[in-house]
């Protein structure tokens, strides 16, 4: 199980590697929420799909896709990043308890595959007032 650490109101560049062979894939997704057994996909802290980008923000839909991406840097190992612009990273709430996870699907598979993820901290900013 991975941690990230990420802090709100930065850029966010995650660097995810070895979650196996996704060479496969048709859709890819990298997902963070504070209560995975009860709250939607459309509730997460972040949800960004490899070619539809930014999907969720804060528990909101996003207004902009383009403001997250999923970058595969080797797929036949299962390497990716991940980058979240800090014009969306202020919108989150700092936590110390969510999980994430990586799912991906396959033309010839019927559901998806995903890693183990792990837990997703976001701590705060001090100054928040830049103007």
């Amino acid at each position: 199980m991975t941690t990230i650490s990420v802090r709100r109101g930065d850029s966010w560049i995650i660097d995810i590697t070895g979650i196996g062979d996704i060479s496969a894939r048709t859709k890819l997704w990298f997902c963070a929420k504070e209560n995975p057994d009860t709250e939607e996909d459309s509730e997460a802290i972040v949800k960004v799909e490899e070619t539809a980008g930014l999907q969720v923000i804060a528990g909101s839909a996003a207004s902009v896709a383009g403001n997250a991406t999923i970058t595969v840097t080797d797929e036949n190992a299962g390497d990716i990043t991940i980058t979240v612009k800090a014009v969306e990273t202020k919108k989150t709430s700092t936590t110390t308890s969510a999980r994430w996870d990586v799912q991906w699907q396959e033309a010839d598979v019927d559901g998806a595959e995903s890693n183990d993820g792990g837990l997703f901290k976001i701590t705060g900013d001090v100054t928040r007032d830049i103007t």
